[in-house]
């Protein structure tokens, strides 16, 4: 964070209006979750008031729409952080009756609660989903708290957006028309990752730690024996602990100690795997756990572009429909932004212990992996 944005994090603190938005999210059940710049993002916010989409109190935004929509809107979320430093430019809770005011003044000026209201002027009418109208002044949009953050967004937010999938967005001014896209490609795998948990009880504490190292290395030493290199493996996980039990008139009485361990294991030869994975059970006996297995790649590249390709496809198509229907055509394109998207694993159902190893065939499949795009294009026409 900026110099600025930890002192309005310290100012909304300490003016009580970060701790009341908290209290306002905890009551009404929403997730919250660490935001950018000091900001905390609050969403699945069902009361009926207020009717916005979002709306701030403190370093707090909250949101109707779940985690990856709110995230997914820039733009809305650099509107909130706007109010967000108005908060602290206000003292905190003077704030809110300064903004009632504001937008009375907006209703009698304009018949709209935004358009003339000088806090949603500052924090940027279009990324907040009001409309500009005439006021008399000109609107000035800052950019301070998001420094390079272009105004050219399409509104939302404000407005009630479709469910996740492709979303449209058409503003007054200038017209633009912004649609989000996604898409998928699929390929066969080349690479698997495994992990294998070791798991020793024993009556004595140093008896169960010798053991599981002892497992460990027995598993680690099959892996090597069947051309695992040693950067493939990785110890993630290692633990020891008491196991106790209730015994009347005594209370709790330790019966036991339990050793575990972890290991993420990288296989690259996919034929081989069964008979990588049989070896490394066979090696750590009734000791030893498989936890799950993921399919992917190990260059994605290739994958990830054809998945771009369909998502901007997706988009394209979409856009042209709608400008159709608008009585339009597409121009240049203003902005774009790609959204996160996360390749899609193919999961092996979790096995608590490993008996009958030789039962057990991997399928590589395919595997796929998804991409998303955000385009703004000049409407003309």
């Amino acid at each position: 964070m900026t110099p600025g944005q930890r002192l309005r994090q310290l100012a909304n603190v300490l003016n009580a209006t970060t701790p009341l938005g908290l209290l306002l999210a905890g009551c009404a059940r929403t997730h919250v979750l660490r935001g950018p710049r000091g900001l905390l993002i609050a969403t699945g916010y069902g009361w009926r008031l207020p009717f916005a989409g979002a709306f701030t109190v403190g370093n707090v935004v909250l949101f109707r729409a779940g985690p990856e929509e709110a995230l997914a809107n820039p733009a809305l979320l650099g509107h909130e952080e706007r109010h967000s430093s108005q908060y602290a430019w206000c003292l905190g809770l003077p704030f809110l009756p300064l903004y009632f005011l504001a937008t009375g003044w907006s209703l009698v000026r304009t018949g709209n609660a935004g358009s003339g209201n000088v806090f949603e002027r500052h924090a940027g009418l279009q990324a907040g989903g009001y409309p500009e109208r005439n006021t008399g002044y000109k609107q000035r949009i800052s950019t301070a708290d998001q420094p390079g953050r272009s105004t050219q967004q399409p509104p939302a937010g404000r407005a009630r957006r479709p469910p996740s999938g492709t979303r449209y967005d058409m503003t007054d001014s200038p017209r633009t028309i912004s649609v989000s896209g996604s898409g998928s490609a699929e390929g066969a795998p080349d690479l698997l990752t495994l992990s294998i948990g070791v798991e020793c009880r024993r009556e004595d504490v140093g008896a169960a730690y010798g053991e599981a190292g002892r497992v460990s290395a027995a598993i680690t030493a099959a892996l090597r024996g069947h051309g695992v290199a040693d950067p493939d493996i990785t110890t993630s996980g290692l633990n020891v602990r008491a196991e106790v039990n209730w015994q009347e008139g005594r209370g709790q009485v330790v019966s036991g100690y339990l050793a575990s361990s972890m290991l993420s294991v990288r296989l690259r030869e996919l034929g081989k795997s069964s008979e990588v994975i049989a070896a490394a059970v066979a090696a750590g006996g009734n000791d030893v756990r498989l936890n799950g297995l993921e399919l992917g790649f190990a260059d994605p590249a290739a994958v990830t572009a054809r998945a771009r390709e369909a998502a901007w496809q997706d988009a394209l198509t979409a856009a042209g429909h709608f400008a159709s229907l608008a009585g339009g055509s597409l121009g240049k394109v203003v902005s774009l932004a790609q959204l996160s998207g996360q390749p899609a694993p193919i999961p092996l159902a979790r096995m608590q212990r490993a008996v009958a190893v030789e039962s057990l065939t991997v399928e590589a499949g395919e595997s796929g992996v998804s991409a998303a795009v955000n385009v703004v294009w000049e409407l003309l026409g």
